[in-house]
């Protein structure tokens, strides 16, 4: 690959591989400065190659002038300008409001960003405006003899990216503190439900006496909405507390196995009496209006399917089966699924990359990439793009091998 250019007295032409890439026409400014201005025809967003060809050179090795490169990304915009008249270089990233699909709003990012940026990273701005919204910073390059433009880019772009991963972590974490369960029941299940769930809300108050912890249930018709707000720290605990609750409740645990406390295990088997007592009324009315009471086996065996199903159903709102050690194998599953199927990269080299990233082999890691961005060069991008997504939608329980593939790219 290689990129040269031919000035004359009216335009600048660039070439890549003995190809024109673009022709900037020369223009000067009031102060007597020279300046390019793209010609007509010509795409500021060009081929990475072009770019990456452009960026291998020093500042001292390009024609005077103001160069403009963008990027569309998935989730982004790149915006490079530097400035070979005074040596400056700028980089902005702009965050695609068409894609958005985090679990905040775009005004929370802002502000959070904001006052991240203001307390510890103070050569970065946030903008926001018609134009877009993103970060941009932007710096001198003293040395021009020897300074490649590549070290300068992927400095900015790694600085972004590690602010950009931090508050999207951050406010991840905020909105995954709560406990949200929904579930529709059966009519003739649907009062039996909702004492269930205000019992445990009972409980709550009882473990946590003095507050800080809040219990809602919503009715939406036959579908029932339960939230729980947790304290700091207090998620897993909380979601321990639920599964262990919805053993008791389906019978796979006594309510001794609970806990040790008298006076919850006879609150606890009331409850049982309770929900039993109140499916065979709801079986009972149910069979009575249908008018199929043929017996008491019948009436049985009907129960005893009603409250197989009940106790199903209940596991699904009681329980915390997606653990994170699941998850994380979903999630690497995911990502192996998705390199496959929207990379040009080979399957045994993916599986390489995979297997190098859960043993945390930073050195196979680091090559294994290299060559994979160089049979798709969009191959980092659909990382970062997943890892993003991951990092929204687990906040505080990020698998670590996510974190570990965020510090390697």
């Amino acid at each position: 690959m290689a990129v040269h250019f031919l000035d004359t007295d009216t335009e600048l032409q660039v070439y890549l591989n003995n190809e024109i890439a673009l022709i900037y026409e020369n223009r000067t400014r009031e102060d007597g400065s020279l300046y390019h201005s793209l010609k007509e025809g010509y795409q500021e967003e060009v081929s990475k190659e072009l770019f990456f060809g452009l960026l291998e050179l020093k500042i001292s090795e390009i024609p005077r002038g103001l160069y403009f490169f963008y990027f569309n990304h998935e989730a982004n915009l790149e915006h490079i300008c530097f400035d070979t008249t005074d040596n400056n270089f700028s980089y902005s990233y702009e965050l695609n409001m068409r894609t958005w699909s985090y679990p905040f709003s775009i005004e929370s990012y802002l502000q959070y960003a904001s006052e991240l940026v203001q307390n510890s990273y103070q050569n970065v701005e946030v903008f926001d405006s018609n134009d877009g919204t993103g970060f941009s910073i932007s710096s001198k390059i003293n040395n021009t003899q020897v300074f490649p433009l590549k070290d300068k880019y992927l400095a900015h772009k790694q600085l972004i990216k590690k602010i950009n991963y931090e508050v999207i972590s951050a406010l991840s974490n905020k909105s995954t503190k709560n406990i949200e369960k929904s579930i529709t029941f059966k009519k003739e299940h649907y009062k039996a439900g909702i004492t269930i769930l205000q019992n445990f809300g009972s409980l709550l108050t009882e473990k946590y006496p003095s507050g800080g912890i809040s219990f809602s249930i919503k009715q939406e018709g036959l579908k029932v909405i339960m939230t729980i707000s947790s304290p700091n720290g207090e998620k897993k605990v909380i979601e321990d507390y639920l599964n262990s609750y919805g053993l008791v409740i389906t019978g796979k645990i006594k309510p001794e196995e609970f806990t040790p406390d008298p006076l919850i295990i006879m609150d606890l088997k009331r409850q049982l009496i309770q929900v039993k007592s109140e499916l065979e009324w709801s079986n009972e009315k149910s069979l009575m209006l249908s008018n199929t009471i043929n017996g008491q086996d019948r009436q049985i065996d009907n129960l005893t399917n009603q409250l197989e199903y009940f106790q199903n159903q209940l596991t699904t709102v009681l329980s915390s089966q997606n653990t994170s050690q699941n998850n994380q194998h979903i999630e690497i599953k995911e990502l192996i699924v998705l390199l496959k199927n929207e990379t040009k990269s080979s399957d045994k080299l993916i599986e390489q990359f995979m297997s190098s990233i859960q043993k945390e082999d930073i050195e196979s890691t680091k090559q294994t990439l290299q060559k994979l961005e160089k049979t798709d060069s969009s191959f980092r991008e659909k990382i970062d793009n997943f890892i993003l997504t991951i990092v929204a939608s687990t906040g505080a329980n990020t698998p670590a091998w996510v974190d570990y593939l965020n510090r390697i790219i």
